[in-house]
């Protein structure tokens, strides 16, 4: 402002403290927020691996169970993802190991009525159990026409291991 020949200025004058008060305030509110996001975060972090952790360890109890012989454990919990789908495949392993397994019982009773489920091309068991009931069928019907006094009928295809088509 100039008056006549004498400059005239305005000075106002302010506290540093009072300057810094809102940024000090701003930063303490900036540092509190980042401490609540960081331990919402780290809790959700630990929901989330609990929640696959457990699941997977239930997955991994059974398997050792099936591994020991024991197809009578079940996986109680029915999740939608892609733990659900491991689960599924689990409960279907051991139906269908549970099935074999039955069958087996059947033949060390003596029986060999029953068919086998081969699940896939690729399902060894199933084969091998087939072909083994499939062997056992034949042998029996052999030995019922010997036992009627057919020994004709007694020939049945072997292998060079086969010791009871051997025998007949």
């Amino acid at each position: 402002m100039k008056l006549t020949d004498i400059r005239w200025a305005v000075i106002a004058e302010i506290d540093q403290a009072e300057v810094e008060r809102p940024i000090l305030s701003l930063r303490r509110t900036a540092v509190l927020i980042g401490l609540v996001l960081a331990v919402l975060v780290a809790l959700f972090a630990l929901w989330m691996a609990g929640n696959i952790a457990r699941p997977v360890k239930e997955v991994t109890s059974v398997a050792k169970a099936i591994a020991l012989g024991d197809l009578n454990t079940e996986i109680a919990v029915q999740r939608k993802d892609e733990i659900g789908l491991l689960e599924d495949a689990f409960r279907a392993m051991t139906h269908s190991l549970r099935a074999k397994a039955e069958l087996a019982s059947k033949v060390a009773l003596g029986r060999v009525d029953g068919d086998v489920e081969v699940t896939s091309d690729k399902d060894v068991l199933g084969q091998a159990m087939q072909r083994m009931v499939t062997g056992l069928k034949d042998k029996t019907r052999a030995a019922q026409a010997i036992a009627r006094g057919d020994l004709e009928a007694g020939k049945v295809e072997a292998t060079d291991e086969d010791v009871l088509a051997g025998a007949m």
